[in-house]
Formats: structure tokens, sequence, C-alpha cells
């Protein structure tokens, strides 16, 4: 009996040395690439959101713009530099700008990660960010914990699949494909169930 015991023990063990905090381990995807699928994570909470005199609103995947901004911005951030970003929104933001869209490269720890969002929340506009390979699934994670309820114009678009503006939807994924890409195995992906969800979406 012990025996049985103690072998069905040993596989949590080793899961548990390996990533001991690991809040994604459902959503890892082992092999030559192994990655995080980031498109799976949950949708950020439900409900109406304003930034300025923009509002939108979340349902279930779905972000929807009540008044969809007529210019958007989309770039990818400082990963792997530690630059900031405020002058080159300054910028943005003069030039009429009405929502930010990051492709990635928040940062490659939660610090930077953190002064990127915290950039984007004080152009005072909504912005969504997205994951690429270089970004790890907890440290951005983490990231907007931190960030808490201050900056409610930034989203974790990472669990969203589609963006209304009117009649205009941008369909959304994170990571490398199958984590070809990743610049670690804790780094965001997706596979063809992620594109399965997204096409259905």
């Amino acid at each position: 009996m012990r025996r049985r015991l103690l072998l069905l023990a040993l596989p949590c063990l080793a899961a548990l040395a390996c990533h001991p905090c690991d809040s994604v381990g459902e959503l890892r995807v082992a092999g030559d690439s192994s990655y995080v699928r980031c498109a799976a994570l949950d949708a950020p909470d439900e409900g109406e959101r304003r930034v300025g005199d923009v509002a939108f609103e979340i349902e279930g995947r779905t972000l929807r713009f009540t008044s969809p901004p007529t210019r958007v911005a989309f770039f990818r951030g400082p990963a792997p530099r530690s630059a900031d970003l405020e002058g080159s929104l300054s910028a943005l933001v003069e030039r009429g700008t009405g929502l930010f869209v990051m492709l990635g490269g928040a940062g490659d720890d939660e610090a930077l990660a953190q002064r990127s969002l915290r950039a984007l929340a004080a152009t005072e506009r909504p912005a969504l960010v997205l994951a690429g390979g270089r970004d790890e699934a907890e440290v951005l994670s983490d990231a907007f914990e931190a960030l808490g309820d201050e900056a409610p114009g930034v989203v974790d678009a990472r669990g969203l699949r589609v963006v209304r503006l009117g009649a205009t939807s941008l369909l959304l994924l994170s990571g490398a494909p199958g984590g070809r890409y990743a610049r670690t195995d804790d780094a965001c992906g997706f596979g063809p169930d992620d594109l399965e969800a997204l096409r259905e979406a």
C-alpha cells in the first residue's frame, strides 16, 4: 500500500520542484518548444469601463467600444531594452491617438513590465496589451496585479478574442506560433486549439 502512495506522489513532487508557484500550470504545453497558452487565460472582468470620454464594455471574451476611437496605434513594447515609453506615447497622444495596442514586448521582468503598463495608463487613453514570444505569462500577470484598479483603461487582452470598433473587428491572439519563437518555456505561445477558438469567435 505504501509503495502505491509513494508512486502517486512522485509526479506531484516533480511538478512542484519545477514550478513551485505556478499559476499557469494547466496552460503549459510541453515539447521541443514549450510555451504557455496565454490566449486561454481567463478573460478580463466583465462590465463597462471609462477612460476620459471613451467608454467600452467587456462581455465574455469580447470588448466593444461604445464610441470607437478614430485613430489606433499598434506597436511593440520596449523589451529586451528598458527604454521608457512616455515620450513616444505622448507624441502619439498629440497626434490624436485614441487607442493603444501593445503587441508584446512589455518587459522581460516584472519591474519593466510594470513600467510599460504605467506609461500606458499615463496616456489616459484605452490600451490593450497582448503578449508576444518574449513575454512570460506570470511576469505579465504579476505586473497587471501590481497595477490593480488604478488604471481601468489598461486591459490585459491575452484572454480576449475580439475587439469591436464599430464596423471593424480585431481578432486577438497572443504569443509565438507553437512556441517556436518563445524566449523561454514560460513565454506565451499558441497552438491549434487557440486558432480554432479564434475561428469560432
